[in-house]
């Protein structure tokens, strides 16, 4: 069975040539043909064209999300097509890398007249399930922005988080007024009381140097005495 794709006020929505732009629905998952040709793949049929799944096509969606600095850093894009056509082939969905670029393609121009229509008819929502995804992938910095739509469960979805990138680090509250204070006075007190110690061993470790100097010279002195004397009474006799 098949629909005419519509913007949220039912109206057809027509491409750049004028024809109304139609999907195929299945009874419990809509599914977009796209008959790709041939690919050095060795993971999926080199000749057979693939059906793709609404699942099928969010998975696509999730690891370009997953890879878009790489497309953006390399300007040969096969590997990086055969490494997301991996990606579907473990979750069951026999594609090879040349196919999933056909189909990235194809949304693309699927979203382009559908965006043109939207913006010249000023309708507010479009029927077509991977419009909001499409938003934010085509969208500048595409990467900072995650893609957030339902899965084929009906259940909100991630597509970052499939990722194998690192999470985002959180970002630390900025502190307030009496509270950075504090922690400026709290510092500056150990810091004080740090030097503080430092002054006082120091003029300790001085005065025992003094009293030791002191000391000495006092048995100096009475050494010199003690011989005096003795001269003096060696002088007498």
């Amino acid at each position: 069975m098949f629909e005419i794709v519509t913007d949220a006020d039912g109206n057809p929505i027509r491409n750049s040539m004028g024809h109304f732009l139609i999907v195929k629905k299945a009874e419990d998952n809509l599914e977009i043909r796209d008959r790709a040709g041939p690919s050095s793949c060795s993971q999926s049929s080199k000749d057979e064209p693939f059906i793709w799944s609404k699942r099928a096509v969010l998975l696509l969606l999730e690891q370009y999300e997953c890879h878009v600095e790489e497309f953006k850093k390399n300007l040969r894009h096969e590997r990086i097509w055969s490494s997301i056509a991996a990606q579907l082939i473990e979750k069951g969905h026999l594609v090879n890398g040349r196919q999933c670029s056909i189909k990235w393609s194809g949304l693309k121009r699927t979203y382009k007249n559908i965006k043109d229509q939207k913006d010249r008819s000023g309708a507010s929502a479009v029927s077509w399930p991977f419009y909001s995804a499409m938003t934010t992938l085509q969208g500048d910095k595409a990467y900072m922005k995650p893609v957030a739509l339902a899965s084929s469960t009906g259940q909100p979805k991630n597509l970052t988080g499939d990722c194998s990138k690192e999470p985002p680090q959180k970002k630390m509250k900025p502190m307030k007024k009496d509270a950075v204070l504090k922690e400026l006075t709290d510092r500056t007190n150990k810091l004080q009381e740090s030097i503080n110690k430092q002054n006082i061993k120091r003029h300790r470790e001085k005065a025992e140097r003094g009293e030791r100097k002191a000391k000495q010279h006092a048995e100096k002195m009475e050494m010199q005495r003690a011989f005096l004397d003795i001269f003096k009474k060696m002088a007498e006799k």
